[in-house]
Parts: structure tokens; C-alpha cells; sequence
């Protein structure tokens, strides 16, 4: 099973979707992490997840206002790029559409990275990992009412498909078999043996993770 760090792994002192989150990640044993990709007023490409400081977008901030508003400066893509090991699975959310073309530009220096791209804007992830030859996962927050119209209108290529824990079952696993099945929002549950998940996107990686 998959254990991946929902922004890396906080603690006190660690902001979540920074380097020392990702770094304690791994250090945990997480076979990975997610992120999420956006960018700044001054085209960097950032790894945060909130599309807004307070009543500023932050589209609108540039790296260094950002910096000051937060206290910390948030990382960037390309640093997280340089220090995963090819092993290591980035899980890239992109959470603006419109910046495609300047995360494939930032990816395709780094092919031999373990990357997969997911988006809750599915022609973003499916066009993006196709041009940066990673992996793509398919973001569903919510359940398919048939599953065979489902499965038709999935490229055969994707990889993951990555469900809200509220809405998985076992129906999906039987039926959409060439998959791999990974859940978010478990909280502090342990997954059933029932559940056939292919992994976890965890923010307890103490209860997830087995020593």
C-alpha cells in the first residue's frame, strides 16, 4: 500500500507544503507526499493550497509578499524537483488550470522523477502529464452514478483514480481493475481489509504508516 503525506507532514514549528514537511515526511517512512501547484504575481511556481491570504488572491501576491504575510516563504516547485529521489512519489495537484504550461516547462527536466499529476480539473492533469510523460491520477470528490459510462470516458492510460474516503467502495475496485485506488479524508481511521484501497493520502502517518 501507498502511504502518501497530504502536504507533507506537520509539527510544530513545520508548515505543511514546505520542505521541512516533506523532508519529515520521509523521514516517517511515507512512500511519498501531495502537493499543490499554483502560481504567484511573479510567475513562481508555489507549492500552497489556500487560493487566497486573507482578501488577497494569491495570484495577485508576488513570492516575497507572500513571504511576509505568512511569516515563512512558501517553496517553490523546483526545489521540491531537485530533492526527491526518483523513488519518491510526488503527487502534484494542480490547482490552476491556466499554469499547465509553466509546470510541463518546469517538469521536463526531471523525466526520471516519480510524478503524478492530479487536478479536481481533469483536462488540466490528463493534458499535462501526457506532455511530461508522469503518471496522471483522476480526482473524484464525488461518486459516478453508473460506472460503465464512468469507465468509457477514462483515457486508458491513467494511473490512479483518487476518491473521497466518504464515497469509496469495494463496487469500484471490482469494476475499474486496471486502477490503482488511493482515498483521501480518512482522518485518523485505519482502512478495512474490505476497502481494497491501493493506498492512502494520509495527514496521520503515525496511524498509517506500519513500523
Amino acid at each position: 500500500m501507498e502511504i502518501l503525506a497530504h502536504r507533507g507532514s506537520v509539527s510544530e514549528g513545520i508548515h505543511e507544503n514546505t520542505m521541512e514537511a516533506f523532508e519529515r515526511a520521509k523521514t516517517l517512512g511515507a512512500d511519498g507526499i501531495e502537493t499543490d501547484v499554483r502560481m504567484t504575481k511573479d510567475n513562481e511556481l508555489i507549492l500552497f493550497h489556500d487560493h487566497s491570504i486573507g482578501k488577497k488572491a494569491t495570484r495577485q501576491l508576488t513570492l516575497k509578499q507572500m513571504k511576509s504575510r505568512l511569516g515563512y516563504k512558501p517553496t517553490v516547485l523546483n526545489d521540491l524537483l531537485n530533492w526527491a529521489d526518483n523513488d519518491f512519489i510526488l503527487n502534484l495537484e494542480i490547482k490552476e488550470h491556466d499554469i499547465v504550461a509553466a509546470v510541463y516547462e518546469e517538469l521536463k527536466r526531471f523525466t526520471r522523477k516519480n510524478i503524478v499529476i492530479s487536478s479536481f480539473h481533469h483536462p488540466a492533469s490528463f493534458k499535462l502529464a501526457k506532455a511530461a510523460k508522469a503518471k496522471c491520477a483522476l480526482l473524484m470528490p464525488v461518486r459516478p452514478v453508473y460506472i460503465k459510462p464512468f469507465l468509457q470516458l477514462i483515457p486508458a492510460d491513467l494511473e490512479y483514480i483518487v476518491w473521497d474516503y466518504g464515497i469509496y467502495d469495494i463496487e469500484f475496485k471490482v469494476q475499474l481493475l486496471n486502477f490503482k485506488h488511493l482515498v483521501y479524508g480518512m482522518g485518523e481511521l485505519r482502512p478495512k481489509k474490505k476497502d481494497f484501497v491501493d493506498g492512502i493520502i494520509s495527514d496521520h502517518l503515525d496511524i498509517h504508516i506500519r513500523r
